[in-house]
């Protein structure tokens, strides 16, 4: 069943074409409704000349154009390159080539806002709006603040005007078998140089297979899954995306995270499936109203991944949920893109504290050293990944590609660049990327084994390690973001130091403590420092 394309698992998966697929700021699209929106703008690629193997790029937040694109261009065979809706025009324009793209899908603040480089792409562009599958004030609201694109307009075509041309009605169809490529994703790679990432039809309809196993039978009618990672991630793909919809589950987008309209969203549109990273959660929780029995007591199934959770904010987020008298709990998981993002997960009937969980029933994990021999149990090295959901390779990169996999026992696994272990029961324990660990009087020292030590003080929101390299020798510089503005900091400096010196050896122990208000983060919500 996996062997297909990724539109037709997901429409072999539909048991009722009349349930909610896409709430769009109140604009509820049925699943019938999103079928023939996505045959319809298929039958526009299709009369465009786009055929099977062609790549079209995506770069689009999370709107209804945007998944309609996807499984439209899917439908022909088509590849998605998907595109971080505010990378530079530069990079797009770079990408484009690379991967000879016939279309492009952009959002008009970025179109217009880098018209005059944009315009260098010698194919077709549709413009898609904000306010497209909006209705009612709320879409007065958002064309009010979209006149500076319209008046900006010298002819260029938009989504939704595509979905109404007059087109010739035939029947699509392509034959496939798993192996074709469905999506190209951008990421930092396991070697952490910026890669675009091979993705099957096979590897992300498996994901959606056995993770929509872990999420459990059939959704109700009443229920919604919080769409709110971006769809240019394999987490916001893998997961919110094609697991939710082939799941028959109402999908409630946010194309822009914002903690306090969020929790106005997940209240009015009965949000009771969440999937997101730990500084998401975070954010959540300091809105007194997410905490409220009544958004609590709904809640079903809580994911979390793409970066490493913190046991604090795992002990008040259940600790709500029990309150509330929900069943569910935070469950942690771990993947990459290059194995479309979901590779283990805590249970909740199957869980270890500061494990990253148990492999999802398609997935080996191997813990190997630098010359690809397997590990025994409780051994620490480098994270490897086996199953139908691993990528293809790095695009136009061969041998990348190859330094990527290794066989073991005749599998293909792919190298994470991961630091983990796992224990007697087969739960994965995440140390730390390989590429942060510094070596010091011959002691491998992982950043994150400080920052762990530091965040157990109710008194630290968050904090980050920097290396420094000196003619002396390399160090550790610790940055700290207190969680109050009130808290006395050379108090505060003095109990990290006590800290750090009674739980770390001497070699990790930060030689440098730094405040700050706020530490950047990416837009997965990951510390934004260089070491």
């Amino acid at each position: 069943m996996i062997n297909n394309s990724m539109y037709n698992f997901m429409v072999n998966n539909t048991s009722d074409y009349t349930r909610d697929s896409l709430t769009y700021f109140g604009n509820r699209i049925s699943r019938g409704e999103l079928l023939v929106l996505i045959d319809k703008f298929a039958l526009y690629l299709n009369k465009c000349g786009i055929k099977k193997g062609d790549v079209v790029a995506v770069c689009l937040p999370n709107i209804p154009d945007a998944i309609i694109a996807i499984y439209a261009a899917n439908k022909l065979g088509a590849v998605c390159n998907i595109i971080h809706p505010l990378t530079s025009a530069n990079n797009i324009l770079k990408t484009l080539s690379e991967t000879k793209c016939r279309m492009l899908f952009i959002s008009d603040f970025k179109y217009f806002k880098d018209i005059e480089e944009l315009k260098k792409f010698n194919a077709d562009i549709v413009i898609s709006s904000i306010s497209g599958f909006m209705k009612g004030f709320k879409k007065l609201i958002a064309l009010f603040a979209e006149r500076k694109y319209r008046s900006a307009r010298t002819g260029e075509k938009y989504f939704t005007e595509c979905l109404k041309e007059e087109v010739v009605q035939k029947q699509l169809s392509s034959k496939f078998n798993g192996d074709e490529l469905a999506v190209l994703i951008h990421s930092g790679g396991t070697t952490g140089v910026p890669k675009t990432v091979m993705l099957s039809n096979r590897a992300l309809n498996a994901s959606a297979m056995y993770t929509g196993e872990v999420i459990g039978g059939e959704t109700e009618r009443t229920d919604g899954f919080l769409m709110v990672l971006p769809l240019f991630h394999g987490f916001g793909l893998g997961v919110c995306m094609h697991t939710v919809l082939c799941k028959n589950t109402n999908a409630v987008l946010v194309p822009k995270f914002n903690a306090k309209k969020t929790v106005k969203i997940i209240e009015k549109e009965n949000v009771t499936f969440f999937a997101g990273v730990p500084a998401m959660y975070a954010k959540l929780m300091n809105i007194s109203k997410f905490k409220s029995k009544k958004i609590m007591k709904k809640i079903k199934f809580v994911f979390t991944g793409g970066d490493k959770l913190k046991d604090r904010l795992k002990t008040q987020m259940d600790n709500a949920l029990i309150e509330a008298g929900s069943n569910a709990r935070m469950n942690e998981g771990y993947g990459l893109s290059e194995a479309v993002a979901v590779c283990t997960l805590n249970r909740l009937d199957n869980e270890k504290r500061l494990s990253v969980g148990q492999p999802l029933s398609c997935i080996e994990i191997a813990v190997i050293d630098k010359k690809g021999n397997k590990l025994k149990t409780g051994q620490r090295g480098e994270i490897a990944i086996s199953g139908p959901v691993i990528m293809e390779g790095y695009f136009n990169d061969e041998e990348n590609t190859n330094k990527a996999f290794v066989f073991i026992n005749g599998k293909k696994f792919v190298k994470t660049g991961d630091c983990g272990f796992t224990d007697e029961d087969g739960f994965l324990y995440y140390v730390d990327r390989f590429k942060r660990m510094i070596k010091i009087s011959g002691y491998n020292v992982f950043p994150s084994e400080i920052e762990n030590t530091v965040l157990t003080l109710t008194q630290v929101r968050n904090c980050a390690v920097v290396t420094k390299d000196t003619e002396a020798g390399v160090y550790f510089k610790l940055i700290v973001e207190p969680e109050s503005d009130k808290i006395d900091l050379n108090k505060l400096k003095l109990t990290i130091e006590k800290l750090c010196q009674d739980k770390l050896i001497a070699y990790s122990v930060p030689r440098e403590i730094e405040f700050v208000k706020n530490i950047p983060l990416t837009s997965m919500g990951k510390v934004k420092i260089n070491n």
